[in-house]
């Protein structure tokens, strides 16, 4: 491209591994059989044991530099096969174009997304912070920002100082109800463990069933205040950091349509408080009152496409027109699960997985971003390995990526796992390549006319 060169240290090269799914009625997938997920890096020389007899897919990666020109950019790559019968080597020809485009960072993007993150724990890392770090740096690498949604003790102020440091654009402050449901109940403090406050692990949050939040929406006020004390300094300090704007406090997560009152009480506290706090709920209702007292609302995707019968969009319409900073966000998890759905479960076509951000942009330019729940929820059962390893030098590893739903065949494969442990930091997987693509797509989507890009998707 006009003597223009991306160099070698632009490049990298990841080993696909193999990971066991089995099969699910939840899921409605045929057969057991080992899919391709993880990437695994090569060896300090680039290279990597391949099984006899086997075909052994390479996963090519090329960071296109922002100051590079545009055009066409060739090159080679050189492939080395090293056996103790024979050394064969061969030349493979590289073409690229780079378009004259570039896609926006994450600071400037008009779409957010976030991607839940759990306690890198003792099993795995001993807690570190270091190793938390590392995480995060993987998933900031691939558009996916990092987050936690289940926050039920305060950020710590590094991590919030790393989060705005990176361009995350929205992340959570605290886990509000959860704070006020372990006060409630008393097992806050016994839950809340020196690791938690230390490294900003959560515990599991506790649903609001029907029952708790009638008996709930008439929380005392000293829990309450209890529960805005713990608020308090991350919110002035967000204040004075220059950070408020990024952040937002969460709650009520599926929570049923009986939590309206104990919404109304908990986040209607916050904002009488501070006026200015953002608050986010993930609520799958048909609709919500125009005044409720949530800023960002967030459902399944699937159901704005249920309308008019749910009436969903009507509702999200008005949620909006209430007043110009409200949000509409979309999420997936292990629901929907229908195979006429879009997921990201490892035994579904990998296009799968861009596509959901195609959905969003195909859905309004009033729906802004996308959330998942969990990136590390590892399951560590009898006969799996701890971490991505392989089973006698082949690309084939013992790592269970089978989530149970309450019976051997009701399991997603895959949900709430896209990055997994490795023994020397994290592993990156083949949905996250084609999240990374997703968001990349919508970006360029996003940049062209709704007329013009509706037709596209």
């Amino acid at each position: 491209a006009h003597g223009d060169v991306i160099g070698a240290e632009h490049f990298s090269h990841k080993q696909v591994m193999y990971v066991f799914c089995r099969n699910s009625t939840l899921e409605q997938t045929t057969a057991p059989a080992w899919f391709a997920d993880p990437l695994l890096d090569a060896d300090a020389s680039g290279s990597f044991p391949v099984e006899a007899g086997s075909t052994q897919p390479v996963w090519l990666s090329v960071d296109v530099p922002r100051s590079a020109a545009p055009g066409l950019y060739t090159g080679t790559a050189a492939l080395t096969i090293d056996s103790a019968h024979r050394k064969l080597s061969a030349t493979i020809p590289i073409s690229l174009e780079v378009w004259n485009l570039t896609v926006p960072d994450l600071a400037a993007s008009s779409f957010t997304l976030t991607f839940s993150v759990g306690g890198i724990s003792g099993a795995y890392y001993n807690n570190s912070a270091a190793a938390t770090r590392q995480f995060f740096d993987m998933l900031t690498s691939y558009r996916m920002p990092p987050d936690r949604l289940y926050r039920s003790t305060p950020i710590p102020s590094e991590e919030a100082d790393y989060l705005v440091s990176t361009g995350t654009k929205w992340f959570n402050l605290l886990d509000l109800a959860n704070v006020v449901l372990g006060l409630q109940k008393g097992d806050l403090d016994k839950q809340a463990t020196s690791e938690h406050r230390q490294y900003g692990l959560y515990r599991e949050p506790s649903r609001w069933t029907a029952e708790e939040c009638i008996v709930h929406a008439n929380v005392s006020d000293e829990i309450l205040n209890k529960a805005l004390a713990v608020l308090a300094p991350l919110v002035s300090r967000s204040v004075g950091m220059g950070y408020a704007s990024r952040t937002y406090i969460y709650g009520f997560d599926e929570s049923p349509p009986a939590c309206l009152d104990a919404i109304r009480r908990v986040f209607g506290a916050a904002k009488a408080r501070w006026p200015h706090i953002h608050t986010t709920a993930v609520l799958n209702w048909p609709s919500i009152p125009a005044d409720i007292p949530v800023d960002t609302w967030v459902f399944e995707y699937h159901l704005w496409d249920k309308s008019p019968e749910s009436h969903i969009r009507t509702s999200a319409e008005q949620f909006m027109a209430k007043r110009p900073d409200r949000r509409i966000f979309f999420y997936h998890c292990v629901d929907p699960a229908s195979k006429t759905q879009l997921n990201s479960f490892i035994d579904r076509p990998l296009m799968e997985t861009r596509l959901l951000f195609w959905d969003a942009a195909a859905t309004s330019p009033a729906v802004s971003g996308w959330l998942y729940y969990a990136v590390n929820s590892w399951n560590i059962t009898k006969g799996s390995s701890r971490f991505i390893s392989r089973i006698n030098n082949t690309a084939r590893s013992a790592f269970n990526v089978a989530r149970d739903f309450g019976s051997d065949v009701r399991i997603a494969n895959g949900d709430g796992v896209l990055i997994y442990p490795g023994e020397n930091g994290p592993v990156a997987s083949v949905r996250m390549e084609a999240f990374r693509d997703g968001a990349e797509d919508l970006e360029l989507l996003r940049m062209l006319p709704a007329e013009k890009a509706q037709p596209l998707v």
